[in-house]
Parts: structure tokens; sequence; C-alpha cells
């Protein structure tokens, strides 16, 4: 489940500099991180979000319950703010986030609820 977590943190983030929209009317095609001036703080959300998943995948030895909740969380604001996911003239940069976006999420959560609690974790 570790792997699964970086992996989709990962692919989010190279998502999010690939292109997303193009232009229906021109050759034009921007990404996520060329929004920065118009939309700060989505698009630093979105990167600070699969950054931190991306750091949960890498952290640690094995995965712990309150590790795989933090990236579900990570994975969940992604999901969040791009609801609802209508693609209507998207690109490759879209589907990488959607893709990790919701897999992440379910992955990490499945990993809470099904990972092992340690000896010092509550009950």
């Amino acid at each position: 489940m570790k792997r699964l977590i970086l992996v989709f943190g990962v692919m989010g983030l190279v998502g999010c500099f690939l292109p997303m929209y193009y232009d229906y009317d021109g050759p034009e095609s921007w990404s996520l991180w060329q929004l920065r001036n118009e939309l700060p703080l989505m698009v630093y959300g979105v990167i600070a979000s699969f950054g931190v998943a991306t750091i949960v995948g890498l952290a640690g030895a094995r995965m712990t319950r309150a590790y795989a909740a933090v990236a579900a969380l990570a994975f969940g604001v992604v999901a969040y703010l791009f609801w609802p996911p209508v693609p209507v003239y998207v690109l490759v940069g879209w589907y990488l986030m959607m893709i990790a976006a919701y897999v992440g999420c379910v992955i990490s959560l499945l990993a809470t609820l099904a990972g092992t609690p340690e000896v010092s974790e509550p009950v």
C-alpha cells in the first residue's frame, strides 16, 4: 500500500505540470501550473496535497494507519477541489491528477481501515 500511495502521489505531481486543458478554437493548451496567477490557492493547494501524499509514501519503513489517514486526507483535498470531475476539453494532465486523487484516496482509505494497528497505536 505504501508504494501505491507513493506512485499515485508522484503521478499527481507530474500531472500538475503536464497540459491539462486545451482551447477548442485554437492550438493553445495549459497546465495547472500555468494557472498559478489566476488561482494561486487552488494550484498550490493541489501541489501541496500531492506533495504530502508523496512524502507519506516515502516516510518510514512501514505504513501506519496515521500515515495512511494523512494520505487519504491529502488525496481527498484534491478530489474536493476538482469536484465535479467533468472532462470536456481535457488532456493527459487532468487524467493523471484525477486518477491519482480518486484511486489514491481509495487506496489510502483501505490502508487506514485494513491496516493492523501498531502496539503503540490506540484502537
